[in-house]
């Protein structure tokens, strides 16, 4: 049962998230869904590293961040999203566009129209747990609760007020 009533206007959705886990078809699946279509000898070359996202007031209120490496060249890709609450468990998810950088070279990604309809299971102050409409889900861990002493849970915690995601 999900100890927030609706999690999808609650301010604890807010904050900086990292992935622990992943079975849906948003950026995490994107991402490994790409070095497993690459030849297995260059698979074991890519070292994905952290895939975090920071969820905030404005929009675009989401920005999924990862690092890899592929052989001795790092590589930062950085994706945004517009996220609208529908209902109380239910947000919009709509692709804002990216940017991929590597070697002192940023390339921005193509903005194409994406959308998919994400469920908040469980929200507290450490774990947030989303479901697609597929059916795959993300675990994400909480990585800082400073937050939460800064900002009220009363105070909307977007621009636009309480119908969107984090009031």
């Amino acid at each position: 049962m999900n100890p927030t009533a609706s999690p999808t206007t609650s301010a604890l959705l807010n904050g900086e998230w990292e992935l622990l886990y992943s079975s849906g078809v948003g950026l995490p699946a994107l991402l490994a869904k790409a070095v497993a279509s690459l030849p297995s000898f260059a698979q074991d070359s890519v070292d994905l590293d952290n895939i975090d996202l920071t969820i905030k007031r404005s929009q675009p209120r989401v920005k999924a961040m990862a690092s890899a490496r592929i052989g001795r060249v790092d590589f930062s890709l950085e994706v945004d999203y517009r996220i609208e609450a529908e209902s109380g468990m239910r947000l919009r998810e709509s692709y804002d566009g990216g940017e991929v950088s590597a070697l002192n070279l940023s390339v921005r990604l193509p903005n194409v129209r994406s959308r998919r309809q994400v469920f908040i299971t469980y929200l507290d102050d450490d774990l947030l747990i989303s479901r697609d409409a597929l059916g795959g889900f993300d675990l994400l861990r909480r990585r800082d609760k400073e937050f939460m002493s800064q900002t009220a849970l009363a105070v909307p915690s977007n621009e636009e007020g309480d119908d969107s995601p984090g009031a």
